[in-house]
């Protein structure tokens, strides 16, 4: 946990944090910050710094319950805490943890909504040592709307934020391009 006073930017030297998709939306729509999310990314309100997975996923199904329209930028750290550790056991607990907890969640998700899982980088426990793995990452997208469909590979992963700024309908990010007419059904 960060100090009081300290502050964190990962965007990248050069991002223009008022074109991200949490700038841009705050505006228009309450964005909920969840887990490091909290920490890395810029914004004004609602932000919950949590590391423990039970304890994110918790908060997200409680304001998520209480809310009727909004973006939840929500991230689960202690995947990434395993991988740097090397411990598969840990690693495995943790997707355990969240696949249960999304089988008993994807069905509070109203007509409308959508919900993206993805991960920032790759942290294979098993690969050998402890620094991040993987060129790709999955992206999985579900909801009452979302037609099974594969997306293929994007070439950013800024592609995300486009899709909430066009899901949202609010201007679009400085960079990526939304595939949210790739998953919608008509």
């Amino acid at each position: 946990m960060y100090g009081p006073d300290y502050q964190v930017r990962h965007l990248g030297y050069g991002v223009n944090v008022q074109r991200q998709f949490q700038t841009l939306a705050e505006s228009k729509i309450p964005v909920y910050r969840i887990g490091k999310t909290a920490d890395v990314l810029e914004g004004k309100h609602w932000a919950y710094s949590i590391v423990n997975t039970a304890e994110v996923l918790q908060q997200l199904k409680e304001t998520f319950s209480k809310e009727k329209h909004g973006a939840f930028l929500v991230n689960v750290q202690e995947t990434d805490l395993a991988g740097h550790a090397e411990d598969t056991n840990w690693y495995a607990s943790l997707l355990e943890e969240v696949d249960n907890w999304l089988e008993k969640f994807i069905p509070l998700l109203k007509e409308d909504d959508i919900l993206i899982v993805t991960a920032d980088h790759g942290n294979d426990p098993t690969i050998g040592h402890s620094k991040h793995t993987r060129e790709y990452t999955p992206l999985m997208v579900t909801g009452p709307k979302v037609k099974a469909v594969s997306i293929g590979i994007r070439n950013t992963m800024a592609d995300i934020g486009a899709t909430l700024s066009d899901y949202f309908r609010i201007e679009s990010t400085e960079a990526g391009t939304s595939f949210l007419n790739q998953i919608l059904k008509n």
